[in-house]
């Protein structure tokens, strides 16, 4: 029993949260979420998240070091046909690929814009020395020859 006196949970209760819908839509997780908004529920005293203990009561167990991904990016949702089962590369990739990762002056480390960008690379086209951007931009020289020595690597969007 616990503290509050009902059994734990277990990972089949997970579906007591979800809001089953039609087979190809979305199911919501209706409990509780994390701060970054993903379902969690505590089974066995330990916090889990929702669409992991989803995809592992519908499929089964998930080995060691993968991840439970979301075909439809929904991070709320549990319904496992839009689950899949990937690395952390494959993650990232999969996201990257739709345009969710934060990029830019989107990215939360981002000392740059955009235009930033343009007017550093045309600088430096006119013949300005790195070390002088660096200054200008208050990032450091490696940055600017990365921005304007590999550009399909560094701010490729831009």
């Amino acid at each position: 029993m616990s503290r509050t006196g009902r059994p734990p949970n277990t990972i089949e209760d997970v579906w007591r949260f979800v809001n089953r819908r039609e087979p190809d839509e979305c199911w919501l997780w209706l409990g509780n979420l994390s701060s970054n908004g993903y379902g969690q529920m505590s089974v066995s005293r330990r916090t889990c998240l929702a669409h992991r203990l989803a995809y592992t009561s519908a499929v089964g167990a998930i080995p060691d070091g993968l991840y439970v991904c979301h075909r439809c990016d929904n991070k709320r949702c549990c319904n496992p046909a839009h689950l899949f089962l990937g690395t952390n590369a494959d993650n990232q990739r999969d996201a990257s690929a739709k345009g969710l990762l934060a990029h830019g002056s989107r990215h939360h480390n981002a000392k740059l814009t955009e235009d930033a960008v343009r007017e550093i690379r045309a600088r430096r086209s006119a013949g300005e020395s790195q070390y002088a951007l660096a200054r200008t931009f208050g990032i450091g020289r490696p940055q600017i020859a990365a921005i304007t020595n590999r550009p399909e690597e560094n701010w490729s969007h831009v």
